[in-house]
């Protein structure tokens, strides 16, 4: 039988009406960008699977994925990104 999941103090929900939540500030952001620990990880593991689109028979090394990567930041300034704009990708 299927238990109901619980929340701990991890969790927390939006309220208000708020798409997000603020947590604890106690611990402070990482100011790690994302772009170092994908290159770290492409360069570790270059011919490694990482990304896997079954429905579109997508098939990605890290090299190819980073590679891929580098294709759309190029393109953002090409849109109207400047720098200091802030980008959500899903």
């Amino acid at each position: 039988m299927a238990t109901e999941p619980t929340l701990t103090s991890a969790q927390i929900e939006p309220r208000d009406g708020l798409s997000y939540v603020r947590g604890s500030a106690d611990i402070p952001l990482s100011d790690a960008m994302v772009s170092r620990h994908l290159l770290e990880t492409a360069g570790k593991y270059y011919d490694r699977p990482a990304v896997v689109f079954r429905e579109q028979n997508v098939r990605w090394t890290w090299r190819e994925f980073a590679d891929e990567i580098d294709v759309l930041a190029t393109a953002l300034p090409k849109l109207g990104i400047e720098l200091g704009d802030r980008v959500g990708i899903w």
